[in-house]
């Protein structure tokens, strides 16, 4: 279909960045490596579709004439930075090519026909709410971590965005670990559940992060969609059950260990040089003197550590794997954290140590025998 744009390079180049890593480089449908160009209502509409997951992102534009094509995402990406943001681009669609001009550039590229581009259709939702777009990038960041990497097992690969009375609860886990982080907003249809795939969490988090105010949550029944400033994601929900994560955490231990984030942190990083590669075994010693750690491998390597803090409760000596420990660990928004563990295979919890009462984030971690 024809059409023919012009806006500026800096707009063009922002929104192809945005959409552009949803594109599938290596899908056996080429339509899926390539963007969607939509011109209408005197706007540029920049779309990337994975049949899982749509990113529309709208773009001042000074149209000429309406239509759509569609064009190699990563092609046109890279085009695009290698021009200047004082560059004004033109676009224009004829004949199975898209060509490019701008003052001293002009580039054609093959399109395939945009009506078999995918499309996801809006649906309605029962539930909103709007939030910072930073917070809620930071709290995607320390909540997907514990989300599986097992595809057989589909209702751990995603994350949990739950409405609650005060604002949205995130929550991942691999049945190994958990992560909770929750962030307050306005909300309407609190209770609303939405499983959200892996995938299309990171985009959400790209697009929140790059949001200067707030952005909106609509959820659904099948689907989430996502409104950031110009940006607009639509993503179906996985279809199955998130286990009952509430009944898995444990309401706190007696044995609670302070520490700093940054101490711990060096801690565990000079375990994991040691502990084999997986599961990176160690085990904890915590008592009157702080906690004490011992890495070892098959090749009898082994290394002794401190951490200097203040321990509450009985001495405990517990088994973990030191990536799941740490990465919690990371994952913390504070500088003083707390650990609280309990005995034989009660699930060891870290938290902000600043927070008492209403917890904004609890990550736990499963022990393992040495």
């Amino acid at each position: 279909m024809r059409f023919q744009v012009t806006t500026s390079r800096e707009a063009l180049f922002r929104a192809v960045s945005e959409v552009q890593g949803l594109a599938e480089r290596r899908s056996t449908n080429p339509i899926l490596s390539h963007l969607l160009l939509k011109v209408e209502n005197s706007a540029l509409v920049v779309i990337a579709n994975n049949l899982e997951t749509e990113i529309r992102v709208r773009v001042d534009a000074e149209s000429m004439e309406e239509g759509a094509a569609t064009a190699h995402a990563k092609k046109l990406h890279d085009l695009l930075r290698e021009l200047t943001d004082a560059e004004r681009v033109t676009l224009e669609a004829e004949d199975g090519f898209v060509s490019m001009r701008s003052e001293r550039t002009r580039v054609r590229l093959a399109s395939l026909s945009s009506e078999e581009y995918p499309s996801l259709a809006e649906e309605e939702a029962d539930a909103e709410v709007v939030c910072q777009g930073s917070e809620l990038a930071e709290r995607i960041a320390a909540t997907m971590y514990a989300a599986s990497q097992d595809e057989t097992r589909r209702y751990l690969t995603g994350v949990l965005f739950e409405a609650r009375e005060h604002g949205l609860r995130l929550v991942a886990t691999d049945g190994h670990r958990l992560a909770w982080n929750e962030l307050t907003g306005t909300v309407q249809g609190a209770g609303r559940k939405s499983l959200v795939p892996r995938r299309a969490v990171q985009e959400i988090r790209r697009i929140a992060a790059a949001a200067e105010d707030e952005v909106q949550l609509f959820l659904g029944e099948r689907q989430l969609k996502v409104q950031a400033g110009n940006a607009t994601l639509l993503t179906r929900l996985v279809d199955a059950a998130f286990p009952d994560y509430e009944s898995v955490v444990p309401k706190g231990h007696a044995r609670k260990f302070h520490v700093e984030k940054d101490e711990m942190e060096r801690l565990l990083r000079r375990a994991m040089v040691i502990a084999d590669e997986f599961p990176h075994p160690v085990e904890l010693a915590l008592g009157e003197r702080g906690l004490d750690l011992v890495a070892r491998n098959v090749e009898n390597e082994e290394a002794q550590l401190h951490a200097e803090g203040r321990y509450e409760g009985e001495p405990v000596r517990l088994g973990f794997n030191a990536r799941y420990l740490k990465e919690a660990v990371d994952a913390v928004r504070a500088e003083h954290i707390r650990m609280e563990v309990g005995e034989g295979d009660a699930p060891a919890l870290i938290l902000p140590d600043e927070e008492q009462g209403t917890i904004s984030e609890i990550h736990v971690v499963m022990p393992m025998k040495i």
